[in-house]
C-alpha cells in the first residue's frame, strides 16, 4: 500500500462538508499536496556459509544460504538460485525458515515469498564433495525480488571452498660430505598422491648463510632465491599422482664448517591429511675446509691447503686425500690434466694435437679420430647420403637409393617401369612394353611411342642432331641459281 507524506494531511470534520456522507464510519482524507506518494523500496542481498573448517574429499558440507532484507520495505515475491558446482553432489534439504525449495539436476530454486524489513530467510541443504572438487571449488548464489532493489550490484554472493585431498609430500637429497669452495646440489621432490589434487603449492628452503652463489630451478611454476638464502618455489596445482623438482646449488664458504643443516617444507592452502609429512628429513652435510691434494698441469700432485692450490693454478682434489688417488697410471700427471689418464705417459705426446695422448689415441695421426672405426684413420666414417652405408664402402655414396651403380649407374635406378625385361635408362620407350625395341625410323624413340613411327628419318644415318648433306649445300645450289 502506498505511504503518504503526513506533514500536509489533515480531517476535516463531518460538519463542514457540503455533502456529508451517510455512514459515520467513513472519513475522509485529504492531501494538501500531490506529492507525498513514495514507491516501496527493498535492498535484498544474498550471503552463504558452510559448516567445516577443513574440506576434504568425501566430506559432506551443509550449506546454509540466506537473503537479508535491508529495507526501507518487506521485500515481495523474494526468489533465490543455486546452480551447484559440478563436482558436488546434493545430498538433500535440511530445513527452510519460510516459503519452499526445490533441486533439480544440482540446480536449487527457492521462493522465500515475503521478507519483511531487517529479516533474514534461510535455506540448509547437504553437499558431498567427491575427489573430483580438488583444489578447490567456487559455489555462487544470486537473489531477486519482485519490490524495487536500490542496489542490484550485492544480488550475487560467491563462496570458494579449498578441498584437501591426496597427501602432499616433500623430500630432499643432498651430500654427506663437501669441501670448502665445492659446488653442493640438493634436489627437492614434492609429490601428491592421488585421488586428489593440490593448488597454490609452496616449497620453502631455508638454506645456511654460509652458501655463496645460491642458485635454484623449479620443474613448474616459479622458483626465487630471497635474502638470506631463502628458496621461495611457487609450484603451482599438483594433479593426483604428479610430482615436481626443486633443483638447488650453492658454493660452501669457510663458515660452513665442520657441518651444515638443512630441510624444506612445502604447503597448500587446502587442509592437509597428514601434514606430518610437509618437511623433509634434514640433510646433514659435513664440510671439511683443511690441506688436501692439489693437481697443477705442470707439476706432480701434492699436498696443500685450498687457497693454496687455487693461487697457483691447481685443481684442488679433497681435504686429507694421498695424491696417488688422482694418478690413476701413477706416471706423475694428474688425472685432472693427464691426456692418457689410464695408461702411463709421462711425456704427454699427442702427434695429431687432439687432446689425447699417443699411447690412447688409435689414431695418433689423424686429428679427427680416436679410433679406426669403419673406414679406418685418416678416413671419415661419414655417410653422405644416410643410406646407413658409410661412403668408405659405398660405390652410390650421394646416391640413398644405391650402394653400387648397377646397370644404369648412380644416380639412375635400374628400373623396368613397362616390365618389358629392358631397364629404363635402355628402353627406347620406358613407359610402353615393346621388348623388340623396334625402332622404324631410327629415331631412338621405339614405334610403340613414336607417334611418327613408319615415316622416314630425313636425317638417315647420320645420328641425332646431324642435317643431311643435301640440305647443307642448299645454300650454295640457292647462290648459283641468283647469278644465272
Amino acid at each position: 500500500m502506498p505511504r503518504f507524506d503526513t506533514s500536509h494531511l489533515f480531517v476535516r470534520p463531518f460538519s463542514s462538508l457540503r455533502r456529508p456522507f451517510r455512514s459515520a464510519a467513513i472519513a475522509v482524507l485529504v492531501l494538501s499536496g500531490a506529492s507525498g506518494v513514495r514507491a516501496q523500496t527493498a535492498d535484498i542481498f544474498p550471503s552463504q556459509t558452510i559448516d567445516l573448517t577443513d574440506v576434504v574429499c568425501g566430506s559432506t558440507v551443509r550449506y546454509t544460504l540466506s537473503v537479508t532484507n535491508d529495507g526501507p520495505d518487506s521485500a515481495t515475491g523474494v526468489t533465490m538460485t543455486n546452480d551447484l558446482p559440478d563436482c558436488v553432489a546434493f545430498a538433500g534439504f535440511v530445513s527452510i525458515t519460510q516459503g519452499s525449495a526445490t533441486q533439480i539436476a544440482g540446480v536449487i530454486n527457492t521462493n522465500f515469498g515475503t521478507i519483511n524489513a531487517g529479516a533474514t530467510a534461510s535455506l540448509v541443504f547437504d553437499v558431498t564433495v567427491p575427489d573430483g572438487c580438488t583444489p578447490s571449488y567456487e559455489n555462487v548464489i544470486s537473489a531477486a525480488t519482485t519490490t524495487n532493489d536500490p542496489n542490484p550490484d550485492n544480488n550475487i554472493s560467491t563462496l570458494e571452498t579449498l578441498v584437501g585431498c591426496g597427501d602432499l609430500t616433500v623430500e630432499k637429497l643432498g651430500p654427506a660430505d663437501g669441501v670448502c669452495g665445492d659446488t653442493v646440489n640438493y634436489l627437492l621432490i614434492i609429490r601428491q598422491a592421488a585421488p586428489g589434487a593440490a593448488g597454490d603449492v609452496v616449497v620453502i628452503d631455508d638454506l645456511p648463510d654460509c652458501l655463496t652463489g645460491v642458485s635454484c630451478l623449479s620443474s613448474q611454476g616459479t622458483c626465487t632465491v630471497g635474502a638470506g638464502n631463502v628458496i621461495t618455489a611457487e609450484l603451482g596445482t599438483l594433479n593426483a599422482d604428479a610430482s615436481a623438482t626443486v633443483a638447488i646449488s650453492g658454493t660452501l664458504g669457510a663458515a660452513c664448517a665442520p657441518s651444515i643443516d638443512n630441510s624444506a617444507e612445502v604447503s597448500t592452502p587446502a587442509p592437509e591429511p597428514d601434514p606430518t609429512n610437509n618437511t623433509s628429513a634434514t640433510i646433514t652435510t659435513n664440510v671439511i675446509c683443511e690441506i688436501g691434494a692439489c693437481c697443477r698441469p705442470d707439476a706432480p700432485c701434492d699436498q696443500q691447503s685450498q687457497t693454496n692450490c687455487e693461487a697457483v693454478g691447481g685443481t684442488f682434489q679433497g681435504v686429507l686425500t694421498d695424491c696417488a688417488d688422482f694418478d690413476g697410471d701413477n706416471d706423475g700427471i694428474c688425472d685432472a690434466f693427464d691426456n692418457c689418464p689410464n695408461d702411463p705417459n709421462a711425456n704427454q705426446a699427442d702427434a695429431d694435437a687432439d687432446g689425447l695422448g699417443d699411447v690412447c689415441d688409435g689414431c695418433p695421426n689423424d686429428p679427427d679420430k680416436a679410433a679406426p672405426g669403419l673406414c679406418g684413420c685418416g678416413v671419415a666414417d661419414d655417410d653422405s647420403d644416410a643410406d646407413g652405408l658409410a661412403d668408405c664402402f659405398d660405390l652410390c655414396p650421394n646416391d640413398p637409393a644405391k650402394i653400387d651403380p648397377g646397370l644404369c649407374g648412380c644416380g639412375v635406378a635400374d628400373a623396368d617401369s613397362d616390365n618389358d625385361r629392358i631397364l629404363d635408362c635402355f628402353d627406347n620407350c620406358p613407359d610402353d612394353a615393346n621388348p623388340d625395341q623396334a625402332d622404324a625410323d631410327g629415331d631412338n624413340i621405339g614405334d610403340a611411342c613414336d607417334e611418327a613411327a613408319g615415316q622416314p628419318n630425313p636425317c638417315g644415318d647420320c645420328g641425332a642432331g646431324m642435317l643431311p648433306a643435301s640440305m647443307l649445300m642448299l645454300p650454295f645450289m640457292l647462290r648459283g641459281r641468283r647469278r644465272r
